[in-house]
C-alpha cells in the first residue's frame, strides 16, 4: 500500500513504468496493482495477492424460506452468495447464542435448534465471511407454529364403497318410482 509514500511523478510509456518518491529515482513498493478503469477486468497483480484489500462484504440472498412463512417442520434453507473469495458461512436462529457452520448453500436448519425455538417469530440470520475478513449478513423472519397444519381430509377407500353403494341404491329408488315393478 502507498500509505507512507508520496508520489511526485507517475509516468507510463510504451517501454517502462516508473514511480518516484521525492527526489529519489527509486521507490520501494511491496506490490503494484494495475487496473483498466473502464472495465472491472483485467486485473494484473504483481506481488503478494493477500495484501490486496477486499473492500466488499459477501452479498447473501435468501431464496428459501420466505419472509413471514408459517412453519411447523424444520425449515429448509436455500441461499446464494456473491463472493469470489468465500471463507466461511454460518447461521443462527437464537441471535448468535449458537452458530451453525454450513458448507452447502442448500440444507435444513439444525433440528435441535428448531425444536428449542419458541413458537412465534423466529429470525434466521445467515453470515458469510470472505478471506479479507469482511462479513456479510442477511436474515429472514419466519413464524414457527405450534400445531401442524392439517391437510384437507382424504376419502379413505372404504368411504368410496359406501358412496358407490349409496349412489346405487338412490338410482334404484328413482327407477322404482318411475316404473312400478310387476
Amino acid at each position: 500500500m502507498f500509505n507512507n509514500v508520496l508520489l511526485d511523478r507517475f509516468s507510463i510509456t510504451n517501454t517502462y513504468f516508473s514511480l518516484c518518491q521525492g527526489s529519489s529515482p527509486n521507490a520501494n513498493v511491496s506490490y503494484i496493482a494495475i487496473r483498466k478503469y473502464i472495465d472491472l477486468e483485467p486485473l494484473i497483480i504483481l506481488g503478494d495477492e493477500t495484501e490486496i484489500e477486499d473492500l466488499f462484504a459477501p452479498l447473501i440472498t435468501i431464496n428459501q424460506p420466505q419472509n413471514a412463512e408459517q412453519l411447523y417442520y424444520t425449515p429448509v434453507y436455500d441461499i446464494s452468495i456473491e463472493e469470489m473469495n468465500l471463507d466461511e458461512v454460518w447461521y443462527t436462529i437464537d441471535e448468535g447464542i449458537h452458530n451453525y457452520t454450513i458448507t452447502d448453500l442448500v440444507g435444513t436448519i439444525d433440528q435441535g435448534a428448531w425444536s428449542l425455538a419458541p413458537s412465534g417469530p423466529v429470525t434466521i440470520r445467515f453470515y458469510a465471511r470472505d478471506l479479507a475478513g469482511n462479513i456479510g449478513t442477511s436474515f429472514v423472519i419466519v413464524i414457527k407454529t405450534s400445531e401442524q397444519q392439517q391437510p384437507p381430509p382424504a376419502i379413505p377407500g372404504y368411504e368410496i364403497y359406501l358412496l358407490s353403494g349409496t349412489l346405487g341404491i338412490s338410482i334404484l329408488l328413482l327407477i322404482k318410482r318411475r316404473k312400478p315393478f310387476k
